[in-house]
C-alpha cells in the first residue's frame, strides 16, 4: 500500500448532502455554485480561482472537472463521485441491476458493503493507471439510437465532426462507442494526475468547439445539459483510447443512494426571551399545522421571540412556502424545517396502529437535533394554543425531565368499573410499571428538560425501548416507562383533551376528584385544546371546543382549504355510495378493533394460565373421544 500517493476524490453535489465521515479521499464540491443563491459550509465550490462554474447548467458535474483540473495541480490521482454516486470497492460483484448497487441510504453499512475505507482504496487506486464505472447497458438500443431518441441528432452529429477534425486518431474509438449497446455513465473516474490532464485537455477543447457549433437559446433543462452528456460518451471514447494504449484500467460497479438527506443538528443555545417550539408533521397534515402555527402567533407576545421547528420526512416545497409567508405576520416568530429522513432511518420496527403516524415518534430525536438546547416545548399537530407558551417555557422543572399534565382519558379508562377498555389496567400496571395509575402523563403537549434528558437517555436508547415490544399507545407509553418519577405535573389547562366518546363524564365518574376537578375547571379557560381522538374539529365542526381551531383557522392561509375539505366530507355523506362506504369503514375500524382486543387477550397472563388449567382436562376428552369414535 503506498500511503505517499496524494489523493482526492471530488464528490459533487448541488444540495447539501451527506458524505461518509472519516474519509479523507472523499471532498464535497458545490457545483453551480456561481449559480446559487448560498454557499454550503465546510466544503469547496467550484466558482473559487480559474473555472467555468457560470456554466454548471450544461456542463453538468463538468465544472468539478474543470475546477480540480485548474486549480488542484499538486494531486498525484483525481477521482469524481456524485453525491448520489459512488464506486463500490467490494472484490465480490454486489447484488445489482443493469451493473448498478442501489441503496436507500449512504450509511456505516452501505459503506462497509461497498468497501469504501480510505486505506483499502487508497491500496486499491494505487494499483492502476485508470478507475472507471462498468458499462451498463442502455435499453437494447445502441448508444446513437439512444441518443437520436432522447436529445437532438444533429448535436451528437457536431461531437462526431468535431472528433475527426482535431482528434483523427479518436475517431476508430468514437464509432465503437456511439454503435454499442453499452456506456459508461455520469462522468465518473479515478485517475493518475499524468492521463487526467492530457484527458482535460482533449476533454475541454473537443466541448469548448461543441460549445461554438451548437444553438442552444430554444433548448429545454434537459438539452441544455448537452455538453455533460457528451462528458459521458468522450469518457467512454477515452477508456478504449487507454485500453488500446494498455493502461492498467479497473472496472467497478456503481452505487445510487436513494436519500442523501444530512442530519439536521441545530447549533443553538438557550437565550432569553427565546421560545422554542417543536412540532412533528406530514405533508397531509400541514394544514392543520398552520393552525397551530396560526394560533401561537396570536397568541405571542411581541417582547420574545418564537422559534417554530417543523420536524417531517416529506413537507413539500409549495407547502414550506406557506408556512413561511404565514409567519411573516409576527416579526417574532421564525420556522424552520428539518428532514429527518437519515436519523429516522435504520429505526423501521415501531408500531404505529391505524390512527397514528411514524410522525409521532420524531420527539424521540431532539436531544440529537438540539445538543446544545436546555429546554423545548413540544406540542401534537392536533392542538391549538389559546395563550402564550412562553408561560409554559418558562416553568421550573427543577431535576424533573418533563413536565406534562396527567392523561385523564386513560385514567378513567383504568378504573375496574369502567369496561370499555380493560387492557388499560394492565398495560400501565404490568407494562409500563408505574406505582401510581394516576401519574400517566399526556403526551400531546410536553416541556422538555433536554440537558436532563440527555444525561440519561440518547435517542437511540428511547428507540431500541420503542422496537422492543407493540406498545399500547406507541411513544406515549414509551415516554410513561422511561420518565416514570422523573415528571412535574402540570395542569390540564396545558392540555385540555376534547370531549370524544363521552370522555368527560368518564373522568368526573371515574379520576379521583382533584384531578377531575382540574381538569373540567380547564375546559372553562384553556391554554391548549388537544383534540387527541376522533373526529377531530376539521372532520366535524360540532365537536366539542370545535370553536378554538375555528377561530384561528379563519385567518390562516389554508382557510379555504379546510373549507373545502369538510364541504367534500360532509357531501360525501349524502352520496349514494357514501352510506356502504361508511359501513364499510366502521365495520373495518371494528374488525381492527376486535384482532386487537383478540391480539391482548391471548397476551395475558389470566388466558395463558386458562389455557395451562385447561391443558389436562381438554387432552383427556379428546383421548375418550377417539377411543368412543
Amino acid at each position: 500500500m503506498n500511503n505517499n500517493e496524494n489523493i482526492k476524490i471530488f464528490v459533487s453535489m448541488h444540495k447539501e448532502s451527506y458524505v461518509p465521515d472519516g474519509n479523507a479521499l472523499l471532498c464535497p464540491i458545490q457545483v453551480g455554485s456561481a449559480l446559487s443563491s448560498e454557499h454550503f459550509p465546510n466544503i469547496l465550490h467550484d466558482d473559487e480561482g480559474e473555472n467555468i462554474s457560470l456554466k454548471n447548467k450544461s456542463y453538468c458535474e463538468l465544472t468539478a472537472q474543470y475546477w480540480a483540473w485548474k486549480n488542484m495541480p499538486d494531486l498525484d490521482y483525481y477521482g469524481f463521485f456524485h453525491y448520489r454516486r459512488y464506486l463500490s470497492f467490494n472484490p465480490i460483484q454486489l447484488p445489482n441491476y443493469e451493473n448498478i448497487v442501489y441503496y436507500d441510504y449512504c450509511d456505516d453499512n452501505s459503506v462497509d458493503e461497498l468497501m469504501m475505507h480510505e486505506d483499502y482504496m487508497r491500496d486499491i487506486i494505487t494499483q492502476y493507471d485508470v478507475i472507471y464505472p462498468q458499462r451498463n447497458p442502455i435499453g437494447g438500443d445502441t448508444v446513437y439510437e439512444h441518443w437520436c431518441k432522447n436529445l437532438e441528432k444533429k448535436d451528437l452529429d457536431i461531437l462526431v465532426n468535431v472528433i475527426i477534425e482535431k482528434y483523427p486518431l479518436f475517431y476508430p474509438y468514437t464509432k465503437q462507442v456511439i454503435n454499442s449497446k453499452e456506456a459508461i455513465h455520469c462522468n465518473m473516474f479515478i485517475m493518475k494526475k499524468e492521463i487526467f490532464d492530457d484527458y482535460c485537455k482533449w476533454l475541454f477543447d473537443i466541448l469548448e468547439e461543441c460549445e461554438k457549433r451548437i444553438d442552444f437559446s430554444a433548448y429545454s433543462t434537459e438539452k441544455l445539459r448537452t455538453l455533460g452528456h457528451f462528458g459521458e460518451r468522450l469518457c467512454a471514447i477515452y477508456s478504449l483510447y487507454l485500453e488500446n494504449n494498455n493502461r492498467k484500467i479497473l472496472y467497478l460497479q456503481r452505487t445510487l443512494f436513494k436519500n442523501t438527506e444530512k442530519a439536521t443538528i441545530m447549533n443553538i443555545h438557550d437565550e432569553k426571551d427565546v421560545i422554542p417550539v417543536v412540532i412533528s408533521c406530514n405533508n397531509s397534515y400541514v394544514k392543520y399545522a398552520s393552525v397551530l402555527i396560526e394560533s401561537l402567533g396570536k397568541n405571542s407576545d411581541a417582547s420574545k421571540r418564537y422559534c417554530i421547528y417543523l420536524l417531517n420526512l416529506d413537507i413539500s416545497p409549495e407547502n414550506k412556502a406557506v408556512l413561511c409567508d404565514q409567519v411573516k405576520k409576527w416579526p417574532n416568530v421564525s420556522i424552520d424545517f428539518i428532514n429527518v429522513n437519515r436519523m429516522m432511518h435504520g429505526h423501521k420496527n415501531l408500531f404505529v396502529d391505524r390512527h397514528l403516524s411514524i410522525e409521532t415518534y420524531f420527539r424521540f430525536l431532539l436531544v440529537d437535533i438540539f445538543p446544545n438546547l436546555n429546554k423545548v416545548i413540544y406540542l401534537d399537530c392536533d392542538t391549538v394554543v389559546n395563550c402564550d407558551v412562553a408561560a409554559l417555557y418558562n416553568m421550573d422543572l427543577g431535576e424533573q425531565l418533563i413536565g406534562a399534565a396527567r392523561d385523564v382519558d386513560i385514567l378513567s379508562l383504568y378504573h375496574s368499573k369502567c369496561e370499555r377498555d380493560p387492557e388499560v389496567r394492565r398495560n400501565i400496571d404490568e407494562v409500563i410499571e408505574l406505582k401510581n395509575y394516576i401519574n400517566y402523563f399526556q403526551a400531546g403537549v410536553l416541556l422538555l428538560n433536554l440537558k436532563g434528558i440527555r444525561a440519561c437517555y440518547s435517542s437511540d436508547q428511547l428507540f431500541s425501548i420503542a422496537e422492543k415490544r407493540e406498545w399500547k399507545f406507541q411513544d406515549q407509553d414509551v415516554l410513561n416507562y422511561a420518565f416514570k418519577d422523573k415528571v412535574k405535573f402540570i395542569t390540564s389547562q396545558w392540555n385540555v383533551l376534547y370531549d370524544v366518546f363521552d370522555r368527560v363524564e368518564r373522568v368526573k365518574k371515574y379520576v379521583p376528584s382533584e384531578i377531575s376537578g382540574d381538569y373540567i375547571r380547564s375546559r372553562e379557560k384553556p391554554y391548549i385544546i388537544h383534540y387527541a381522538g376522533t373526529p377531530k374539529p376539521w372532520d366535524d365542526i360540532n365537536v366539542d371546543l370545535a370553536f378554538y381551531f375555528w377561530k384561528y383557522a379563519k385567518t390562516c392561509p389554508v382557510y379555504e382549504n379546510l373549507i373545502h375539505e369538510l364541504i367534500q366530507k360532509e357531501y360525501s355523506l349524502i352520496t349514494p355510495h357514501s352510506d356502504m362506504d361508511n359501513q364499510m369503514n366502521r365495520l373495518q375500524e371494528e374488525n381492527d378493533i376486535l384482532k386487537w382486543h383478540l391480539r391482548e387477550i391471548r397476551n395475558s397472563f389470566s388466558y395463558k394460565l386458562g389455557l395451562f388449567l385447561t391443558y389436562v382436562p381438554r387432552k383427556i376428552r379428546e383421548k375418550h373421544g377417539k377411543n368412543n369414535g
